[in-house]
């Protein structure tokens, strides 16, 4: 396994990556989305991309902008922003991979189905502890969280965006302190057939329990297997 570290740029700002490239050829790749304010470094994408690289996937980890190694503020990192990102890095990755999967934690689950709802090309989708009501749980947080952000949030159907998602396994956690489960219910009644639906008692919105992680972790690797790998 090759790791490449990545550089795009987009609204002129340099957007970092790195690509963990198997010696397997034709392999997919799978295409990970930090939440609000978690890094491609963190200690739960480098275990999501150790455990798939080693099941012959390769994956690509990136900084949003404003966030990790990126460049741009973090007061301008709105969803809008975010989602530009994310589609520079799909273009990036279709001109090297034909079959790409999105794996997105918290508001970068969001991300994923809002990007997997316009780009036909993605295969398949995990999501853990999306958010799908963001104005709801948002809401108290004014003040707290960038203006902007919040403003944007008027230009975003997160729920229209579900609707047209399919091939999508939902994971979420029973004790999720941040996003109440009720958003994972949603999202999964919402999004189109084949779809999956995982609960995991005792999780919490990080996973931080390394065993309810790992649960997380092959039910993730299960999904990509039975909808991306050998199709």
């Amino acid at each position: 396994m090759h790791m490449e570290r990545v550089v795009l740029e987009v609204d002129n700002l340099k957007i970092v990556g790195v690509l963990h490239r198997i010696k397997k050829p034709n392999a997919p790749v799978v295409v990970t989305c930090h939440g609000m304010l978690s890094t491609k470094d963190s200690e739960k994408y480098l275990e999501i991309a150790n455990v798939l690289t080693s099941s012959g996937i390769n994956v690509f980890r990136f900084d949003f902008r404003g966030c990790g190694e990126s460049e741009g503020n973090f007061t301008d990192s709105t969803v809008t922003a975010r989602l530009r990102d994310l589609e520079a890095v799909l273009q990036y990755i279709h001109d090297m991979f034909e079959d790409i999967a999105l794996l997105g934690s918290s508001l970068g689950g969001t991300l994923s189905i809002l990007a997997a709802s316009k780009f036909k090309l993605i295969r398949a989708v995990v999501t853990w502890a999306a958010p799908i009501f963001l104005k709801e749980i948002l809401k108290p947080l004014k003040g707290v969280i960038p203006y902007k952000f919040i403003k944007d949030l008027e230009n975003i159907d997160i729920t229209g965006a579900a609707k047209e998602v399919s091939h999508i396994l939902v994971i979420h956690g029973d004790q999720d302190e941040i996003v109440p489960i009720k958003n994972a219910h949603t999202l999964f009644k919402l999004a189109k057939e084949p779809k999956e639906l995982k609960i995991i008692k005792g999780g919490d919105h990080r996973f931080t329990d390394p065993e309810l992680r790992k649960i997380a972790l092959n039910e993730s690797l299960r999904w990509f297997k039975q909808h991306l790998v050998n199709q």
